[in-house]
């Protein structure tokens, strides 16, 4: 693929971060909203390709690097523009094939109402080990990819 690019400093960031111009997903890995993909290149030279959500505060304070040469500076990062589009190419290809694991869970309202239960009894099933779950504060996060305890 040939993505096109834009390099910005993200508020809070100690680098830099190539942005696809075109896409924006629906969701990112762990995202719930409307995401942006692209490169981080940190200070360091560790680079990662990552999703950020389009309402992340970084970008508010962040701002379009917009100086001559600045993606080849980026792309020297990279291996290249290729390299750049090849670990681009790779994110978007996982999150083709996996999508977003926040798919895989839900709250005990979501678990009450596709089986057929109060959102207080599936409490008590999360409680008791009955349900797949875990506790994170007062919040249950149930697998979504279980029997129907009504049915069990």
């Amino acid at each position: 693929m040939n993505f096109k690019y834009d390099v910005y400093h993200l508020d809070g960031t100690d680098g830099m971060f190539l942005v696809e111009k075109d896409i924006i997903l629906p969701e990112g890995f762990g995202i719930a909203e409307k995401c942006r993909v692209g490169i981080m290149i940190r200070s360091n030279g560790e680079v990662e390709a990552i999703t950020m959500a389009v309402s992340d505060p970084r970008w508010a304070g962040g701002y379009e690097i917009d100086q001559p040469d600045i993606l080849e500076i980026a792309y020297s990062y990279t291996n290249g523009k290729a390299g750049a589009d090849q670990l681009l190419a790779e994110l978007l290809q996982a999150y083709k094939e996996y999508g977003n694991p926040l798919d895989e869970i839900m709250g005990t309202d979501e678990a009450g109402k596709l089986w057929g239960l109060s959102a207080d009894h599936v409490k008590k099933l999360c409680a008791d080990g009955t349900v797949k779950a875990v506790k994170i504060g007062k919040t249950w996060i149930i697998d979504r990819n279980q029997p129907n305890p009504k049915k069990s």
